[in-house]
């Protein structure tokens, strides 16, 4: 039998999520048969009074820079093709619907959507849909990344996983900026065809370390098969500091040599 979207309303009401903001990362095929997929998912949220944020990144607008540019420890082997797309063709605004694939059904949706706000960033750029859409979607910018998150955990909102785990989780990129690190940077265009720096997040292979630290926080439930976690993102950013600056290793992915966890973990860039 297909998930309903009746399903879906009792489970934002079982994990406290109605009438609250709430980033949601999604796995659709993990609630088996759902019945008219993403859209359900949306207008189940909506209907509780939620609004909706999800992330809508544009990888693609992303450029390599020239070599007077390069940062130091900024997780990037330089070591690629050095050639900066044509600036005339290829820049990003927020009325831009494009975005990366593997965002999902959920995000593509949304965008879609005529009543949606997107942020400002050329290539992590989050998008909103509900009352507090705009609140929470306009002091986004190149070098402010995640003001969305941050605007979401001071608005009393969640982070909702359905039927993923913590690596899937953005806002800890922001609890590492939190703790001290720096955020990576990279580079794309702008409507006038200048070059300019960008904030961006690091590897987030690691983060499933942090769940016996982050588990007590969640309200979880299932909608069908799918496992649902939402975790209160102002408590979950105040603890996952603290826990990176108590144990900086902790967010080390299982590769060895990974170079943007191991500049993410001494520092970040070193910012000219």
């Amino acid at each position: 039998m297909s998930v309903t979207r009746l399903e879906l309303q009792q489970a934002i009401r079982t994990v406290g999520l109605n009438d609250r903001p709430v980033c949601v990362h999604a796995s659709l095929r993990s609630f088996g048969q759902l019945e008219d997929g993403a859209t359900t998912v949306i207008e189940a949220f909506l209907s509780e009074g939620c609004t909706l944020l999800v992330p809508t990144f544009t990888t693609s607008y992303r450029v390599v820079p020239p070599v007077h540019l390069r940062l130091a420890r900024n997780g990037w082997n330089y070591e690629l093709p050095a050639t900066l797309p044509p600036t005339a063709s290829r820049y990003y605004t927020p009325a831009c619907r494009e975005t990366t694939r593997d965002m999902g059904a959920i995000p593509a949706a949304i965008l879609a959507r005529t009543d949606c706000r997107r942020g400002n960033h050329p290539v992590c750029s989050f998008t909103a849909v509900g009352p507090l859409a705009t609140t929470l979607i306009e002091s986004q910018s190149a070098l402010e990344v995640y003001a969305p998150l941050a605007s979401l955990a001071a608005h009393g909102g969640y982070v909702a996983l359905l039927g993923v785990d913590l690596t899937k989780m953005t806002l800890l990129h922001l609890a590492e900026k939190r703790a001290g690190r720096t955020l990576f940077r990279r580079w794309a265009y702008n409507p006038t065809g200048e070059l300019q720096q960008i904030e961006v997040g690091s590897c987030s292979g690691g983060f499933k370390n942090l769940q016996p630290h982050l588990g007590p926080l969640a309200q979880v439930t299932t909608v069908g098969p799918s496992h649902w976690s939402a975790y209160p993102a102002q408590r979950t950013l105040d603890l996952t500091a603290e826990v990176i600056r108590a144990q900086p290793q902790i967010t080390h992915c299982d590769d060895p040599q990974c170079i943007r966890c191991a500049d993410a973990i001494a520092g970040g860039p070193i910012l000219a």
